[in-house]
This record gives C-alpha cells, sequence and structure tokens, in this order.
C-alpha cells in the first residue's frame, strides 16, 4: 500500500504557539473570575444597603434619645440652683455603659475596617456578647445653655470623676460639626474623625399648649429637610417659644462598622466556598467537555498519519456526539477510499492516479488534445503462443506471460511513463499526458533500451532454469492525441489516449514481430525528437495494412554514449 501511495506522510505535529493553556483550565478559570466577580458584586450592594438602613435607623434612634433628654431637661434648666446636680443625673443615664467587651471595641475607637473584617473571620460562628450594653454607641451627652456653656456633661470615653470639670466650660463641639443655630428644631452632623461620629442636637424648649402640634411643624419642615427625619410627636417649635439651651448626643458609628464587617465576612466565607464549588463544578464539566474534544485531536493525528482505522469509541447524544460519529464517518469512508485507491493504483500509475486525485473532472467522459508518445511491446515469438497453449496448463501460460509483462511494467512506472493497458501479451505505455513532461519521446526510446536490457537478462535466467523465453518488440510513435475517458457513461471506462499516430505504434510492433523480433523501431516523429540521442542500426521504409506507400521506419541500436539522460 505504501508503495502504491507513495512514502507514508508523517504524523503532523501541533505548531508550537509559546505558553499553553488547555481548555479545561480556562473554562475553570472563566467560571472561577465570573463566580468571584458575582460575589463582589454581591458584597459591594449588600453592604451598602446594610450600611445606609443602619444609618438611618441609628439616627433616627439618636434623635429620639436627643428629644427624650430635652424634655426631661425642661424642667431642671428651669431651676436657679442645683441643676446641674440634677442634670449630671440625667445625662449620664443616656451614655454607654456596661458590657464585657473593652470600650474601645464597643464604642470604635480608630479601627480599620479591614481589621474588623479580618477579626470577624477569624471568629465567625461564635456568640457576639452584646448582654449588659446599655445605649450602644452613645458616647457624649452635654446640656449646654444659651450662651453655649456646658451646663451637664458625660462621656463614656472619659472618667466619671472628671465629668465635672467640664461644668460651666464653653462646649467645643466634635471635629466636623458644630453648634445649632438658633430656630433650628434639630440637627446631625456626620463625623468621620475617631472612626466616625454622629452628633445630635436638639434645643430645649418648654412645650407649648396654646397650639397643635400639626400647626406647630407641618410634615416635611425645615427641620425634617435638615436631619432627614421627622420631629418627635409633641414637639415644639424651637423658635415660636423660650429656649433654655441644647442637647448634643455623640453617637458612634462602630455599630454599624462592626455590622458591615461581620456582613462582610459573612460573604467573604460563603464566596470562597461557593468559589470553591464553582472551580470543582467547573473541572467536572470541563473534562466532560474536553474529553471527547482531546480523542478527536487523537484521531485527527492519527489520520494525518495515515491510520485511517482509527475510531473514536464515544457514545453521546448531544453535539459533541454528533461530531464523533460525523469524524468516524470520515474515518471510515477514508479508509474505504484509500482501499479503492491502493487498489486502482494496481491498475494505473502512480502519477496518473495523484493526477485523478487533484483533478476528478479529469474522469470525467471525454478528452483534450495533447502532444505525446506511444509504446506498443509484442511478444517476439507469439507465433509460438497456440502451440505452447496446447501444451502447458494456461496457469503456467500466465505465468510466462507475467514473467515478461512485470519487467515491462517496472520499468515504464520508473521511466515516468502511464501503463496505459494489458492486452494479452502486449503492453502499451503513454508518456506526456500524466504527468505532462515535454521530452516525453526522449524517456520512452530510453524505457524502450532499459526493457531491452532487462529481457536479456531475464532470458538468461530462464535459460539456466529450463524455462521458456522470447524476445519483445518494441514500436514508438509520436503526436498529437486525444486523451481522456472512453467507454460508456453508465458502464465501463478506459482512461487512454487514440490518435493516428497510436494505431502506427503499434503497427510498429506487430510488424516488428512478424519481420525480424526483438527490436525496436521508431516512428518518424519520435527519430525527429531524439535523433540527436540515439544510434540507429537502419533506416527501412515498411508497408502497412492500410496505409498508403511505404512508410521510413528507424530501428534503434541504442543511446549515444555521450548524451545527458533524461531528467538530469
Amino acid at each position: 500500500m505504501a508503495d502504491a501511495m507513495g512514502p507514508a506522510t508523517s504524523p503532523v505535529q501541533a505548531p508550537h504557539r509559546g505558553v499553553r493553556f488547555s481548555l479545561r483550565w480556562r473554562f475553570t478559570g472563566y467560571i472561577t473570575f465570573l463566580t468571584l466577580l458575582v460575589m463582589v458584586s454581591v458584597v459591594g450592594v449588600v453592604t451598602r444597603e446594610i450600611r445606609k438602613t443602619l444609618e438611618h435607623q441609628i439616627q433616627e434612634r439618636g434623635l429620639a434619645l436627643a428629644r427624650n433628654l430635652a424634655a426631661s431637661c425642661v424642667e431642671p434648666m428651669q431651676l436657679k440652683d442645683d441643676r446641674t446636680l440634677a442634670l449630671m443625673l440625667f445625662v449620664k443615664e443616656y451614655v454607654q455603659s456596661g458590657g464585657g467587651k473593652p470600650a474601645v471595641d464597643r464604642l470604635g475607637e480608630q479601627m480599620t475596617m479591614r481589621a474588623r473584617v479580618w477579626g470577624y473571620v477569624r471568629q465567625l460562628g461564635q456568640e457576639d456578647d452584646v448582654e449588659g450594653i446599655r445605649n450602644e454607641g452613645v458616647l457624649t451627652a452635654v446640656v449646654a445653655d444659651r450662651e453655649s456653656t456646658i451646663v451637664a456633661f458625660a462621656d463614656a470615653r472619659v472618667d466619671p470623676a472628671e465629668w465635672l470639670d467640664r461644668v460651666d466650660h464653653p462646649y467645643q463641639p466634635e471635629a466636623e460639626t458644630g453648634l445649632l443655630s438658633p430656630g433650628e428644631e434639630a440637627h446631625i452632623w456626620n463625623s468621620q474623625s475617631r472612626g466616625g461620629i454622629y452628633q445630635i442636637a436638639v434645643p430645649i424648649v418648654p412645650p407649648r399648649t396654646d397650639q397643635p402640634v400639626a400647626a406647630a411643624e407641618p410634615a416635611g419642615g425645615e427641620a425634617a429637610k435638615a436631619t432627614g427625619v421627622a420631629p418627635a410627636p409633641g414637639a415644639a417649635v424651637a423658635g415660636s417659644a423660650q429656649i433654655y439651651g441644647t442637647v448634643y448626643l455623640a453617637i458612634s458609628q462602630g455599630l454599624v462598622h462592626r455590622t458591615v464587617a461581620r456582613a462582610i465576612a459573612v460573604l467573604i466565607l460563603f464566596s470562597v466556598g461557593l468559589v470553591a464549588i464553582g472551580v470543582l463544578v467547573a473541572v467536572i464539566i470541563a473534562a466532560f467537555l474536553t474529553k471527547p474534544i482531546r480523542l478527536l485531536q487523537q484521531g485527527v493525528r492519527a489520520i494525518a498519519g495515515g491510520d485511517f482505522k482509527s475510531r473514536i469509541a464515544i457514545k453521546r447524544r448531544d453535539e459533541l456526539g454528533d461530531l464523533t460519529d460525523a469524524f468516524n464517518d470520515m474515518a471510515r469512508g477514508l479508509e474505504e477510499r484509500e482501499v479503492m485507491r491502493g487498489a486502482f493504483s494496481t491498475y494505473v500509475s502512480k502519477d496518473l492516479l495523484a493526477e485523478i486525485v487533484k483533478n476528478p473532472e479529469a474522469m470525467k467522459l471525454g478528452g483534450s488534445r495533447k502532444d505525446a508518445t506511444v509504446m506498443f511491446t509484442f511478444f517476439g515469438n507469439h507465433h509460438e503462443l497456440p502451440g505452447l497453449m496446447a501444451r502447458l496448463e494456461p496457469e503456467a501460460i500466465v505465468g510466462i506471460i507475467n514473467a515478461y509483462l512485470e519487467v515491462q511494467a517496472t520499468l515504464i512506472a520508473k521511466h515516468k511513463g502511464h501503463l496505459d493497458k494489458f492486452v494479452g501479451e502486449e503492453v502499451m505505455g503513454v508518456w506526456g499526458t500524466a504527468p505532462v513532461i515535454p521530452d516525453h519521446a526522449e524517456w520512452a526510446v530510453r524505457c524502450a533500451v532499459a526493457i531491452q536490457e532487462e529481457v536479456a537478462k531475464l532470458n538468461v535466467r530462464r535459460a539456466r532454469e529450463g524455462l521458456m523465453t522470447t524476445d519483445i518488440s518494441i514500436g514508438i510513435n509520436s503526436g498529437s492525441m486525444v486523451v481522456g475517458n472512453m467507454g460508456s457513461a453508465d458502464g465501463k471506462r478506459d482512461y487512454t489516449v487514440i490518435s493516428s499516430d497510436v494505431n502506427f505504434a503499434a503497427r510498429l510492433s506487430g510488424a516488428g514481430a512478424e519481420i525480424h523480433g526483438g527490436e525496436v523501431w521508431l516512428g518518424e516523429n519520435t527519430f525527429q525528437a531524439v535523433q540527436g540521442l540515439v544510434e540507429i542500426r537502419e533506416k527501412r521504409m515498411v508497408s502497412f495494412k492500410g496505409i498508403a506507400g511505404a512508410q521510413p521506419v528507424y530501428v534503434l541500436a541504442g543511446m549515444k554514449g555521450a548524451a545527458v539522460p533524461a531528467g538530469r
């Protein structure tokens, strides 16, 4: 098979493209990246909503505490004596107290969000002990008079023994905050100092009994716009009553930070687990998808290497299953085609086979005119064949003929010729059609010389063995010929050449065998093409049946010694 096809094709090697990432790991990477992107988006949205909700709740709670404290301070502020002591008893109840954890953690002093998140990641699953904490997050409660002088002071971050030292001093608000302006119902500042603080200011005014509450502060009034929250029921309008002073509450945003940090920690751990599951699922899916692709790749390389028996043993009811079935059908078709090609190559030359494979249109009926050379060979003693057939078995006669035909067929192929056909013991060879070569006459003549030499050697060997020997008469002629498929559209076809020059070549070999067997006769056209390369024994004028007048025939003696071999 390899001889019929030519050299075996070496397996195709995948081109080198530098760093290569398999489809499995690319798919896994894409899934992992998508999962991380989704989880980061979820963490961002959830934490933003949690922060917004908690900030609103803390501001509402702080405003309610400040208003309650302001309402409680009305009566003590009306006293002339001991009002500070009375107010101190009030304000100390409003700041944070109790709890089993350090005040710095509870009050949220200077802790980064990263530290909080990491701390919750480490202790996630443990109970967060908040039992016993009262007014969590309220850092400072201050009562100031109308001149912004401190009347009462309490601060969860300062030793209670120092609280009274702050009394009768001007009130200094927290950084990034301020003092309540006259006429304001309430004000809430958001200070980012010391980890984030809300300062809430509410005026201390006596309740008004001569005006309904609804008329005092319509919904969505100036105070609501300033604070973002609606005034408490029963609140009086600061600008329409006597103002005794202002209550200032400083509330830590630590609760917001801790809750957000805890939510982020939970989401991070959840994301890690989800990503791990996603990676595992992606690996499984990628393996499920890439296994048939890898087998297809191996199969394609096997086909490229000439192994047409390669098949992919995968049965799946999906697109990949359809693809493997299509590959197996392709491999099966290639195998059948290669078998047919191998069988066909025993009937035609490799060059003609390659031409047909390259140009299938050449197999259609019809032909084209080309300049070519035709050679016919004839058994020199063919008159003895009927007698031999009578004495020998047909199998023995076939063996004798095949011994000489094999020598001729081999040499025709070796000399770029196309073995057109065997007709009994005759051989027909053609040069210049497949492949097309300009020096077709020279190649045909050299082939005839080689046949004579090999037949002589074969006769010597057969004579030693006591076997029948024969001479081969050869006729060669060149000219314009029609080349193509001849025959029936639905039946047998024959790729051959036809013209009067072909018929004359056949007559040359037959006449040579009749007159003097074992000679090579050249027609006029062939002699004109190679006369500078050959030695001629003699020129004869021979009459042929059906051709008017004697025709010149040149008896070949051999190639000139100085002649350059064709194709070199």
